[in-house]
Formats: structure tokens, C-alpha cells, sequence
């Protein structure tokens, strides 16, 4: 019986990883050629900076001096501060700036109106905005000064519509959690830009993201990840969605496991029921969009964390049932479990690998939570959210 479910938990492992190593080795391709996306034309479109906020007040001052230090013409540049509720000293912060940075920066602050979610804000701070680009920021990012320049680069590449910009953890090294955040962005990095190279990729880093007026669409506002549902609505629009790594942003990692994990599941959650609406994208339509980039993040993001839990399961009761007939093995099992552990953390594979567990555990629990009702939707400004 025991040998049944090893057996299981192999051939389910297989199927697991299979797709990813064949998806990854295809697109690994794509990354490695020039990147086109980003070329350095010099115009200066007008931009609408849409910056969203919920009790930010210890970050909105940095964030806000941080703007002056863009190697882009500030008076191309219109900003709109658009407040969740915050019930801390966020707004009145922000007025302060308005004021203060006046003759060097336009800023309008959107704060009277119920807006409990960022979708909302987001959508709000669209339907305000004037310029030819539209770009989204979080209040607690910072961003590289060329970072402006580069996704309005990008933008003015014929049929590009919406482009995303590069996250960079502060302090990778600082801790485990911020060496597997580190490992899993190198990850990232790669995909998202052989899929760019390809056609598009469908999952942005929401700190600093931009899009054509044009390319835009009011998001579903009962799902966080907007973000993503931004760029899904330029590529229905028939316009591409592209990585950008030359535009760079700056976010903190999580202090602890638990903000982590809570940070993994609510964007994971949000990314899962955009590509589940938006599932007619894998059709003949979208072309070389549809398969294999949109198949493969599908799987990634649904598929993937069933197939990783209904495995790892397999092989719990398999130890279960050899310890049971044979007590003396569970000591052994302890030890050789405990010392791989402790050997893999410390290596490159080790990190990913428990990047990777982690990651399709909180898919799976996120889904778990939406089954039973429970969907985030109110945000909060924690690091990655």
C-alpha cells in the first residue's frame, strides 16, 4: 500500500514539473535575444502618475520628494494622489505636499469619495487622468530615476499598450525570506521577458506599471492584482504587454513569514481569478499569445498548486505508512529530512526550491479561501502587495 502512494506522488511530481522545466527551457530563448521594448527615443509623452494610497503617512514625503529626482521633464508630468480612507495623517500629508512642492510639480489629490478598494482607486485615477500615458505607482516604492523615461520608451514602440516595470528587493540578502524573494525575481525576470520578446506577458509588478490611454479598460473592482487585469485588458484590446527592465522600482521585503505569506496568497488569489475571467484569451484569436504563454501561466497559477499539494500529500502518507510498519525508520526519516533541509537552504536549488513550495502552498490556500468565500479585496500597503 505504502509503495502506491510513493508511486503516485512521482508520477504526480512529473506531471508538476514537467511543464515547467519545458516552458522555461522554450522561453529562456526568447530572453536571450535583444530586447526591443525598450529603446531610448527621447520623446516625452504627456503622463497622468497615478499614486494610491491607504495610511501611508510614514512613506507619502519620500515618495513625493522622490518624484523630483526623475530624469524626466516634471512638467510633463501630472500626478493624481488617490486616497483608499486612510485613517491616519495620509491626506492631510499629501495636501501639505501639494502645497509645498507646488511650483515644481502638478499634484491633485482625489480623497472625498468611498473608494475601499484599490481597483476603485485605480479606476478613479484613470477616469481623472489627461495624459497619453497612464502610469501606477504604490506610495511605499521608489523609483530609479530613469525609470519614467524608459516605460515611456516603451510605450511608443508601435502596438505596445501597457509595460511594467523591473522590481528590485531592498536588502536581498538580509534573511531567508528576502533570498528566496531574490531568488524567485531572477525567475521572474527571465520569463516575463522571454514572454515580452514572444508576444506579451499577462502578470505585471504592480509597483510601477504603464499603459497607453488608449490601450485601458475600467478593471473589475471586486479582485485585487489590477495590474494584471490592466495588462489582460490591453492584449483583448489587441495591443502587447511587455516587461521593461531598464524601468526600475525599489520595494522592501517582508519583515517576517507571516506578512510574506499573507502578501503571496492575496496577490496570488487576485492573479488566479483574472486569468479564470479572462480564460477566452486561450483561443485562436490571441494567437501566439494564447499558447503557450497564456496556457502556461494558467497552469502555473491553477493547475500547478493542485498538482504540488495532491503530490506532497502522496508522499506524507507513504512516510506515514513506513513508519508506522517500521518504527525505527521515523528517527532516520527525522534526521535525513532535517539535515537536507538545513544543507538545501543554503544553496541556490534550496532556495528556489522552497521559493517554489511556498509559493504553490499560498495558490493553493489562496484558492481554498476563495472556495469558502473569503476573496481579498480591501488592500493594504504592505511591500509587493
Amino acid at each position: 500500500m505504502a509503495l502506491v502512494f510513493l508511486y503516485c506522488g512521482l508520477i504526480l511530481s512529473l506531471a508538476l514539473i514537467a511543464p515547467y522545466l519545458l516552458y522555461y527551457r522554450f522561453i529562456k530563448g526568447y530572453a536571450r535575444k535583444p530586447n526591443l521594448n525598450t529603446p531610448t527615443l527621447n520623446q516625452h509623452p504627456r503622463i497622468s502618475l497615478i499614486i494610491c494610497t491607504l495610511n501611508a503617512e510614514k512613506t507619502i514625503d519620500a515618495k513625493m520628494r522622490d518624484l523630483l529626482l526623475l530624469n524626466y521633464p516634471l512638467d510633463r508630468l501630472d500626478v493624481t494622489v488617490v486616497d483608499g480612507g486612510s485613517t491616519d495623517q495620509t491626506v492631510k500629508k499629501a495636501i501639505g505636499l501639494k502645497q509645498e512642492l507646488a511650483e515644481q510639480i502638478r499634484i491633485k489629490i482625489i480623497a472625498d469619495k468611498h473608494l475601499p478598494t484599490k481597483a476603485s482607486q485605480t479606476n478613479e485615477g484613470i477616469g481623472a487622468s489627461e495624459g497619453e500615458i497612464v502610469v501606477t505607482t504604490d506610495a511605499d516604492v521608489f523609483l530609479h530615476p530613469d525609470s519614467i523615461r524608459a516605460l515611456a520608451d516603451s510605450l511608443s514602440v508601435s502596438g505596445i499598450g501597457a509595460a511594467c516595470s523591473k522590481q528590485v528587493p531592498m536588502e536581498p540578502s538580509r534573511n531567508v525570506i528576502s533570498r528566496t524573494e531574490s531568488s524567485y525575481r531572477g525567475l521572474y525576470d527571465i520569463l516575463r521577458l522571454g514572454e515580452s520578446n514572444l508576444h506579451s506577458t499577462p502578470i505585471f509588478n504592480g509597483g510601477l506599471s504603464g499603459y497607453r490611454k488608449e490601450a485601458l479598460s475600467r478593471i473589475d473592482e471586486d479582485v485585487n492584482a489590477d495590474d494584471t487585469r490592466l495588462a489582460l485588458g490591453a492584449i483583448r484590446k489587441g495591443f502587447r504587454a511587455v516587461y521593461s527592465p531598464s524601468s526600475m522600482f525599489y520595494v522592501g521585503v517582508a519583515a517576517n513569514l507571516r506578512d510574506a505569506w499573507r502578501q503571496r496568497v492575496r496577490r496570488g488569489q487576485g492573479i488566479q481569478r483574472h486569468l479564470w475571467r479572462n480564460r477566452d484569451l486561450a483561443s485562436r484569436r490571441f494567437r501566439s499569445f494564447a499558447f503557450p504563454i497564456f496556457a502556461a501561466n494558467f497552469y502555473m497559477h491553477l493547475i500547478s498548486p493542485i498538482l504540488f499539494v495532491a503530490a506532497s500529500a502522496c508522499f506524507a502518507i507513504f512516510l506515514a505508512i513506513s513508519a508506522f510498519k517500521l518504527p525505527a525508520l521515523v528517527l532516520p526519516m527525522v534526521l535525513i529530512l532535517s539535515l537536507g533541509s538545513f544543507i538545501l537552504r543554503e544553496t541556490r536549488i534550496g532556495i528556489i526550491l522552497i521559493s517554489f513550495s511556498l509559493y504553490q502552498l499560498a495558490l493553493f490556500w489562496a484558492m481554498v479561501l476563495h472556495l469558502f468565500g473569503h476573496d481579498f479585496v480591501r488592500w493594504s500597503n504592505v511591500a509587493s502587495n
